[in-house]
C-alpha cells in the first residue's frame, strides 16, 4: 500500500478535483494531484465521519515554493515534495468560533507549553460534558488519531495534523 493517497475515491468527503484547496494553489502546481499522507487522510476521514459536519479545507498541500510565500514554517505539516520524499500531513479547516468555544480553549492558554496544552486538551475533552462546537470538533478529530492541533481565532481555522515528521501531541495558538 502506498504511503500517499493514490485513490481518492475511497475518501467520500475529500476529492482533489472538487476540493481545489487540497492541493497546492500556486500557479506552478495547480491541477497536480496533491501528495498527501494516506494515514493522515484516513484519520481525517474518520474524524469527519464522527463529527458529521463538512470540513472546509482552507489550506491543504503546499510546495516548497508556495509554503514560505504564505508564511508557512520550513517544517510545515502542509509541505510536500513532488518526488514523494515528503508528504502533506496537515490541513487548515475552517472553524467559526463562538464565545463558548473561546472560553473553552481559553483554558488551554494556561498550559506552560504546546505539549502540556495538548495533555490538558485531552483531559478536558475526556471529562467535559460541555459539547460546544469546538469540543465536538476537537474530540472527533483527536479520537480519530490526529495529534497536532493549532487554533487560530483571528483567521477562523483549526490546523489538524498527524505527526509524521514534527512533534506529536501538541496544541498551539497562532
Amino acid at each position: 500500500m502506498s504511503l500517499f493517497v493514490t485513490d481518492w475515491s475511497v475518501f467520500r468527503n475529500f476529492n482533489p478535483v472538487t476540493d481545489t484547496r487540497l492541493g497546492c494553489t500556486c500557479p506552478r502546481c495547480r491541477g497536480i494531484r496533491p501528495m498527501v499522507s494516506r494515514p493522515f487522510v484516513v484519520c481525517v476521514q474518520k474524524g469527519r465521519t464522527a463529527h458529521g459536519i463538512p470540513a472546509i479545507i482552507l489550506s491543504g498541500s503546499r510546495c516548497e515554493i508556495q509554503n514560505p510565500l504564505v508564511g508557512g514554517s520550513e517544517n510545515s505539516d502542509h509541505l510536500y515534495r513532488a518526488d514523494g520524499t515528503l508528504l502533506t500531513c496537515g490541513w487548515d479547516i475552517e472553524f467559526l468560533y463562538t464565545k463558548c468555544d473561546k472560553a473553552f480553549t481559553g483554558l488551554l492558554k494556561q498550559a506552560r507549553d504546546n505539549f502540556a496544552r495538548f495533555r490538558l486538551l485531552k483531559v478536558l475533552l475526556e471529562t467535559t460534558t460541555n459539547n460546544t462546537p469546538i469540543v465536538s470538533f476537537l474530540r472527533a478529530y483527536m479520537n480519530a488519531g490526529l495529534n497536532r492541533f493549532g487554533i487560530n481565532y483571528k483567521r477562523n481555522f483549526v490546523h489538524i495534523g498527524l505527526s509524521e515528521r514534527n512533534p506529536a501531541e501538541v496544541c498551539w495558538f497562532y
